[in-house]
């Protein structure tokens, strides 16, 4: 087309018909631009059509990622629930109002709990590739509640590795005899052995220090299941708005 437009401009111009060959010239230019738009437009959209691939990647990913850690999150909020349990029953038995139960494992007083944040570890540093604003905000507020989960797991484990632990090693409450049994190898299992001598244990109930353990205890575990509990329901409604950016919840 080009080498047309130049066989015209050239007997134009040796006919000496000025006009005609600006005109022909303009329109050729104006072709020109016009072919240089479409072309930018469409690789603007090729490149954008990209984008929207990538984060539809990505939302998938997230779901994955969320279901996964919803699992961990109901796990931890059924065993954060046998720890406080444990301490409810044993604030009972120092105000006299039960007996010792069995059948509960007082392992758990010193056993502390492990929680890795997929979400923060997987998406904090790519926020920015979230082009919708609130699913980046969702994502954004999510991890913030995983932080103040940290926080509280943190507070928890600190006060067991550093005050609860070594007030039952002073006070004769870790059952060494029991540590050492004919299972050398494995790790101590909260069924099958008693790490905690009951009996020494009931020896400070009642006791100022006791009584401040237990509300530690208490408080520090509450703090731990109300993060979790938040956990759990922003994870549903975070999963929820990106099934429906996604157009999966019309599918269901």
């Amino acid at each position: 087309m080009i080498r047309f437009f130049r066989n015209i401009r050239q007997k134009l111009a040796t006919q000496n018909k000025v006009a005609s060959y600006l005109r022909y010239a303009i329109g050729e230019i104006i072709l020109v631009v016009i072919g240089i738009l479409i072309a930018l437009q469409i690789n603007n959209w090729n490149e954008n059509r990209k984008l929207q691939i990538n984060e539809e990647h990505l939302y998938k990913k997230l779901i994955t990622d969320l279901t996964s850690e919803e699992k961990k999150i109901k796990s931890q909020i059924y065993y954060l629930k046998l720890h406080q349990d444990l301490h409810y029953n044993i604030y009972r038995q120092t105000k006299g109002k039960v007996n010792g139960d069995k059948t509960i494992s007082y392992n758990r007083l010193q056993w502390i709990i492990i929680y890795h944040p997929i979400i923060k570890e997987n998406y904090a540093s790519i926020l920015d590739k979230i082009t919708n604003d609130g699913i980046r905000d969702f994502v954004s507020r999510y991890i913030s509640i995983e932080n103040s989960t940290i926080d509280a797991n943190a507070e928890f484990n600190e006060y067991k590795l550093q005050y609860l632990r070594p007030y039952f090693s002073e006070h004769g409450i870790l059952n060494t005899d029991s540590a050492f049994n004919n299972t050398p190898y494995e790790f101590m299992s909260l069924d099958k052995i008693e790490l905690i001598n009951r009996k020494k244990l009931e020896e400070q109930y009642g006791s100022k220090e006791m009584d401040q353990i237990l509300f530690n205890l208490r408080f520090k575990t509450s703090w731990m299941i109300h993060n979790f509990n938040l956990l759990e329901e922003h994870n549903n409604k975070l999963r929820l708005a990106l099934e429906n950016e996604l157009g999966l919840e019309e599918t269901k």
